[in-house]
């Protein structure tokens, strides 16, 4: 297990010194800049793996491991200078603490808590909550034994054409030890853990405030709307939208930061489908925000969004097109959302006039983009009239507003597993219990510094738009996005509103945090002979009225055991577990009868459902009638796909609603059978050695 954590860490910050190869002068500190290469080197691995993968390299955690020392070996024979210069001026504030070592600090308090929470609570329970995570494990074990995510069928839920950067990861970190289920819970809880990390140094420069950036991240580190350890690759998609947004904001910097941004922007749209398109939008508001305030075209950042898409299409063209009988079928995968897109796709292939309008808005769009110089500055000359910002942004909400609410019927609408309409006591009540998946809640006390922060920014609008508050007002509009993207539900337009929590949560926090900071400063202005003890008593009833209202039921949820919905039933639990844990070598074939392959890979035992139409997770598997077929059928299957042995109980009856004599029936069989050998079993479930 250290080997795949000290691998971790190597792949991901030596990987993220592409940013001293291609930045001159990055203004940062030492440890900010450790984080930030970390973060950057989480982003690279994805599209790095596909880029590998289409040259028919093998994904071998060698050859990640070969690159990320390339990578950091040419940054330091490039940037010798600068990387020796911030050794040598440091002194881990020996001379003097500053004020942004103290809240520095303090957030990697948060972040300790964070992760602590995170990976213990993960590891409360002995099986994967819910389902998802299995079918994931399904598709990493592929990439571990084989060395590439390509196959010749989707054999899984979360196989290709579904996007791969999170398997990609997690598959070459199995590489390195025999435990798919520690790999998963324990990378999966420490990556989402570093997000705190993340979201500090974000908000510090897009705010340009230290404080603001801590008490953001205070807010973001409380409030259950903020991820749970659920194993899903929406979380690892929002860690990297954080130094997305770092990235991007540090083009007025360097413009180099762009092509960094391009890759970052790439992996994120080949790790969740879902996640990508809301991450798409903020970035288009976030673009737009900026023409609009600054009154520049900004091509930099309209590059990162064209050329970042492009760049996943190294994923998406050769995935789609691979399996494209499949996905333009009546009946298409789910693949994260974007099969909802599919009827359209289909239908700009026939040549219809969907073709025309879609090739023809590609071609205006190029058109306007090559001819900017010639009518932007029409543009910009409009928005230098006074006053005329807000009122273009009124008009704009009215009009968006109007599309949302008057039609009756649903324009585009992908339907979330835990959707329902919410009111106000979601957003201001949190219980311990919570989503699994997608937490929601906010708290009474953050709920409520955010509305006055909105309500302030609202009446002020006149001067939100000034390009100094472009930070005021991104978040301003990103955080009506969110909510209304939670509204989905009533809406004509709805893209899983329960997943739209997560963003609206972080769009929150940045508001929260420069209330916050605009409450203690004007503490400072008015009370200035007792500012230090009105100052610490409003920050101690803030941090423990936010303790009781937001992170203690956040604590309690991310820490409590979750349930499993795939055996269902504990004594039968308690023979998988008993597997896992030593009972048979790891990554022993192991067929359940009546139960998808993957169940047992999240056990750390071993089916490969890639290797033929029976085995894999089908309408026509044999999994769905093994039930049904004589001990003679069955135990030529399991010697046909060389399982060692069988599981049989009560778990098909719990899962699958069978018949429980027929189950009897055949466990009966099975041990009356001389070509099956009872090795263990408890009161519901019987392990089979298959002779």
């Amino acid at each position: 297990m250290w080997m795949s954590i000290l691998l971790f860490f190597i792949l991901t910050i030596f990987s993220g010194f592409i940013i001293d190869l291609i930045i001159k002068k990055w203004k940062a500190d030492l440890l900010e800049k450790i984080i930030i290469r970390f973060g950057v080197g989480l982003g690279i691995i994805p599209i790095l793996g596909v880029i590998l993968n289409l040259l028919s390299i093998p994904l071998d955690w060698k050859i990640f491991l070969i690159i990320s020392i390339a990578i950091f070996l040419l940054s330091f024979y490039f940037r010798k200078e600068n990387l020796l210069k911030e050794f040598r001026n440091l002194d881990f504030g020996l001379t003097k603490i500053t004020k942004n070592q103290i809240y520095t600090f303090f957030v990697f308090i948060m972040f300790f808590i964070t992760a602590y929470m995170y990976i213990s609570g993960s590891f409360a329970y002995p099986w994967f909550e819910d389902g998802d995570p299995y079918g994931y494990a399904s598709d990493i074990k592929y990439i571990t034994l084989e060395k590439t995510y390509s196959a010749d069928m989707h054999f899984c839920h979360y196989a290709e054409p579904y996007p791969q950067g999170y398997q990609i990861l997690m598959g070459i970190l199995h590489q390195t030890n025999d435990s798919i289920y520690f790999t998963m819970k324990f990378f999966s809880s420490l990556i989402i853990s570093f997000s705190i990390l993340f979201f500090f140094y974000f908000v510090k420069i897009f705010s340009k405030k230290v404080e603001i950036a801590f008490w953001s991240t205070f807010c973001l580190f409380a409030i259950p709307a903020w991820l749970s350890h659920f194993i899903f690759p929406l979380a690892f998609n929002m860690t990297l939208m954080i130094i997305l947004f770092y990235s991007l904001i540090n083009i007025s910097e360097s413009k180099n930061w762009k092509y960094l941004s391009i890759i970052l922007y790439a992996s994120i749209l080949i790790t969740h489908f879902y996640t990508g398109v809301i991450i798409s939008v903020l970035l288009i508001l976030y673009y737009l925000n900026k023409v609009f305030v600054e009154e520049k075209f900004n091509k930099d950042v309209l590059d990162v969004l064209i050329l970042g898409f492009l760049t996943s299409l190294l994923f998406w063209m050769p995935s789609l097109y691979k399996f494209r009988e499949v996905i333009f079928s009546t009946n298409p995968p789910e693949l994260g959302g974007i099969e909802i897109f599919f009827p359209f796709f289909s239908k700009v292939i026939a040549g219809n006039i969907y073709s025309i309008v879609f090739f023809g808005s590609l071609f205006a769009f190029a058109l306007l983009y090559i001819s900017r110089n010639h009518w932007f500055k029409y543009i910009k000359k409009g928005l230098s009239y006074p006053n005329i910002k807000y009122k273009i942004f009124f008009v704009l909400l009215i009009i968006a507003l109007c599309i949302l609410v008057i039609p009756q019927d649903k324009i585009i609408y992908a339907k979330g597993s835990a959707d329902r309409i919410y009111n106000i006591s979601d957003f201001f009540i949190v219980q311990n219990g919570n989503m699994i998946n997608n937490p929601i809640g906010i708290g009474i006390i953050l709920m409520s510094i955010f509305l006055i922060g909105f309500s302030l920014l609202s009446i002020n609008i006149k001067k939100l738009f000034l390009e100094n508050n472009f930070y005021l007002s991104t978040s301003y509009i990103w955080t009506i996005f969110s909510f209304i993207g939670i509204m989905g539900v009533v809406l004509s337009i709805g893209f899983a509103p329960f997943r739209m929590w997560t963003f609206f949560g972080m769009c929150l926090s940045l508001m929260v945090g420069y209330t916050i900071y605009e409450i203690l400063k004007s503490i400072k202005f008015t009370f200035k002979e007792y500012e230090t003890v009105l100052r610490f008593i409003f920050i101690s009833l803030l941090i423990i009225s936010v303790y009781f209202t937001s992170f203690q039921q956040k604590y309690w949820h991310n820490t409590a055991p979750w349930p499993e919905h795939q055996i269902m039933v504990p004594k039968s639990q308690e023979l998988y577990i008993w597997m896992r844990e030593g009972g048979l070598p790891k990554n022993t074939m192991v067929d359940n009868i009546c139960h998808r392959p993957s169940l047992v890979i999240g056990y750390d035992m071993l089916s490969k459902p890639w290797s033929n139409e029976e085995v894999c997770e089908s309408a026509t598997s044999y999994y769905h009638i093994s039930l049904n077929k004589t001990v003679e059928d069955n135990y030529n299957f399991l010697k046909r796909n060389n399982f060692s042995y069988v599981v049989i109980g009560a778990s098909c009856i719990a899962k699958y609603n069978v018949n429980p004599e027929l189950v009897n029936i055949r466990i009966q069989e099975f041990i009356n059978s001389t070509k099956f050998k009872l090795i263990k079993n408890t009161e519901t479930e019987y392990l089979f050695k298959v002779i």
